[in-house]
């Protein structure tokens, strides 16, 4: 068996982390950037015709993490400025892992 080149590596790792959303309403284009705890995609909210960002737990990460990131959306949402993105939608993938 020979080994796999790095691009089937990475073609792979994507298919594993790429989140499967509960939902048609957004579809993921792409990765913006990938942190300590989550990652951050750039989808289309199809309903609303405008481009957006979905943040999603690493599947490595634990409860507390996932609690975190749940705060973390909650305290978004409250926000209002400029600078700030805000925060249209909450939940979770079909296999449990917090977005937002």
């Amino acid at each position: 068996m020979s080994p796999l080149s790095d691009a089937a590596v990475d073609r792979l790792r994507m298919a594993v982390d790429w989140p499967e959303l509960p939902s048609k309403r957004y579809i993921v284009t792409g990765e913006i950037g990938r942190g300590g705890m989550g990652t951050v995609y750039a989808a289309v909210d199809d309903t609303l015709g405008r481009d957006v960002a979905i943040k999603v737990l690493n599947a490595v990460e634990g409860v507390f993490a996932e609690r975190r990131l749940e705060a973390e959306a909650r305290v978004l949402a409250m926000l209002v400025h400029p600078g700030i993105v805000p925060v249209h939608h909450a939940g979770h993938l079909m296999v449990g892992r917090p977005i937002y």
